[in-house]
């Protein structure tokens, strides 16, 4: 049967969009005719396309939908707005879908669902479009009814980094194809809407060419290439299949070692990173578990007593320090006492360790440990590199606690990168204990550092000093 006057392919409706709009300019110099009519006042089963700008409006001006009946071969291209084509299951109790949600975050993802040849439109013309927007979102929500199968689509282009679509593809019974695109009227003025038409209806020509019969330059169509330009434009496509392919296997290797850095994070999160975040019991068993790591012989003092204070059935005993610290190649021995503060270390605390020490000296002859020490989580809710050096303002109330008892201070940080370095084989078990034992008045590697970063260099600084206490040197 022969039919006259068929308007040029692909024949477009534009809904709610001046003629003297932008968008209007590109879509007129871009699709074969288009009408600026209002959707229920077109012969809409004689259309290919509908261009959206917002929403789509009746001849009353109130907002009305696309798709279903006569409407479901359209092809939907949306500019901002709530979607204009939405579908639920006959029967179903649910909200037709997809509608629009609010979501909050400032990170945005181009994820492997977006096809290879639209990543770079959705770099260059939408990662802009949220610069400077704080983090509310708005965002593409279909969750459909789990209790009826849903024959629907969804491919996003952009993602928020929970994953919610701020653009995306879709399909579903009521519509050929969406593309939603987050376009707001502000945008209206420097979007590249000729960029993204110009993609829809390429990829629209290779699904349906009699209705999209080809892409704005026909030049550029298969149907008129060389066979050197088809050869060679089957290898740009494998690549991009390939490069596809292996951003897809990456995002799976990235999700796969995320995943791994989480546990990760989990686990020394309630270990060694205690050391610089604990406080009480835990701070005192982190302690035990880096000194136990380095090879020192440990002792709870206070958790022996209680055990055999429980054995014996006698009246618990006063606390004394919490740890006692040994080497394992030497008589060396030190007492430990664990504090962990939001503030700063505490000189009242020396008093407490005099006491401990008294009470050990009259178990030994009168005879002083080698080496007490003052261990210090202090202000614990800082980020520990803005934390000031342990107790920097009490300089007089140090050098006394130093010479009266064989005082140190050990800053929990250092306890915790001295591990770090034994785990990375920078030190040796061995080389990390003598450094702990040979300090006096502050064990500090920051100030072992800052020395080597000076290129001052001391007579032995190729041998670590003996610790008090060393019965194997001469």
């Amino acid at each position: 049967m022969a039919v006259y006057n068929v308007h040029e392919r692909p024949r477009a409706i534009t809904a709610n969009c001046d003629k003297d709009s932008p968008l209007w300019r590109a879509i007129d110099s871009l699709v074969g005719s288009c009408s600026p009519v209002v959707v229920d006042k077109q012969p809409l089963h004689e259309r290919d396309l509908v261009i959206v700008w917002q929403r789509a409006l009746d001849f009353r001006a109130q907002p009305t939908l696309i798709g279903g009946g006569e409407q479901a071969h359209l092809r939907v291209l949306q500019f901002g707005g709530s979607p204009v084509s939405v579908w639920k299951a006959p029967g179903s109790l649910g909200t037709p879908e997809p509608t629009l949600s609010e979501s909050h975050g400032n990170e945005l993802h181009i994820p492997p669902t977006c096809p290879t040849n639209l990543r770079g439109l959705v770099r260059d013309t939408l990662l802009p479009l949220f610069e400077g927007q704080g983090s509310r979102r708005t965002v593409l929500q279909q969750t459909g009814d789990r209790q009826t199968p849903n024959p629907t689509t969804f491919t996003p282009l952009l993602t928020t980094s929970d994953k919610k679509p701020l653009a995306a593809i879709y399909r579903h019974p009521d519509i050929a194809e969406v593309w939603w695109l987050p376009v707001n009227e502000r945008d209206a003025e420097t979007f590249d809407f000729a960029a993204w038409i110009s993609a829809a209806l390429d990829a629209w020509h290779r699904d349906d060419p009699e209705h999209f019969p080809g892409p704005p330059d026909w030049t550029r169509s298969k149907e008129w290439m060389t066979r050197e330009e088809l050869q060679l434009q089957v290898a740009v496509e494998q690549a991009q299949a390939e490069l596809e392919r292996q951003q897809i296997e990456l995002g799976e290797k990235i999700a796969a070692a995320e995943s791994a850095l989480a546990e990760a994070q989990a686990h020394h999160d309630n270990k060694e990173r205690i050391l610089l975040t604990g406080q009480g019991d835990e701070l005192v068993d982190a302690v035990h578990s880096i000194l136990d790591v380095l090879g020192f012989g440990v002792e709870n003092v206070d958790k022996k007593r209680a055990a055999e204070d429980r054995e014996s059935g006698g009246r618990p005993r006063p606390k004394l320090e919490d740890l006692r610290v040994t080497d394992p190649d030497t008589s060396w021995r030190a007492l430990a006492e664990v504090k962990g503060y939001v503030g700063g270390g505490k000189t009242s605390d020396f008093q407490k360790i005099g006491r401990f020490v008294g009470i050990y000296q009259a178990q030994n002859s009168g005879s002083l440990p080698d080496a007490t020490w003052y261990v210090v989580n202090q202000f614990l809710s800082r980020p520990p590199d803005t934390r000031p050096q342990l107790m920097e303002g009490q300089a007089e109330d140090v050098d006394v606690f130093a010479e009266s008892v064989n005082g140190v201070l050990v800053d929990t940080r250092d306890l915790f990168v001295l591990g770090r370095r034994v785990a990375a084989d920078e030190l040796t078990k061995e080389e990390a204990r003598r450094m702990l034992m040979s300090a006096q008045r502050r064990f500090s590697l920051g100030e072992e550092e800052d020395a080597e970063g000076d290129g001052e260099e001391d007579d032995d600084s190729t041998e670590t000093p003996s610790p008090p206490g060393d019965d194997s040197q001469p």
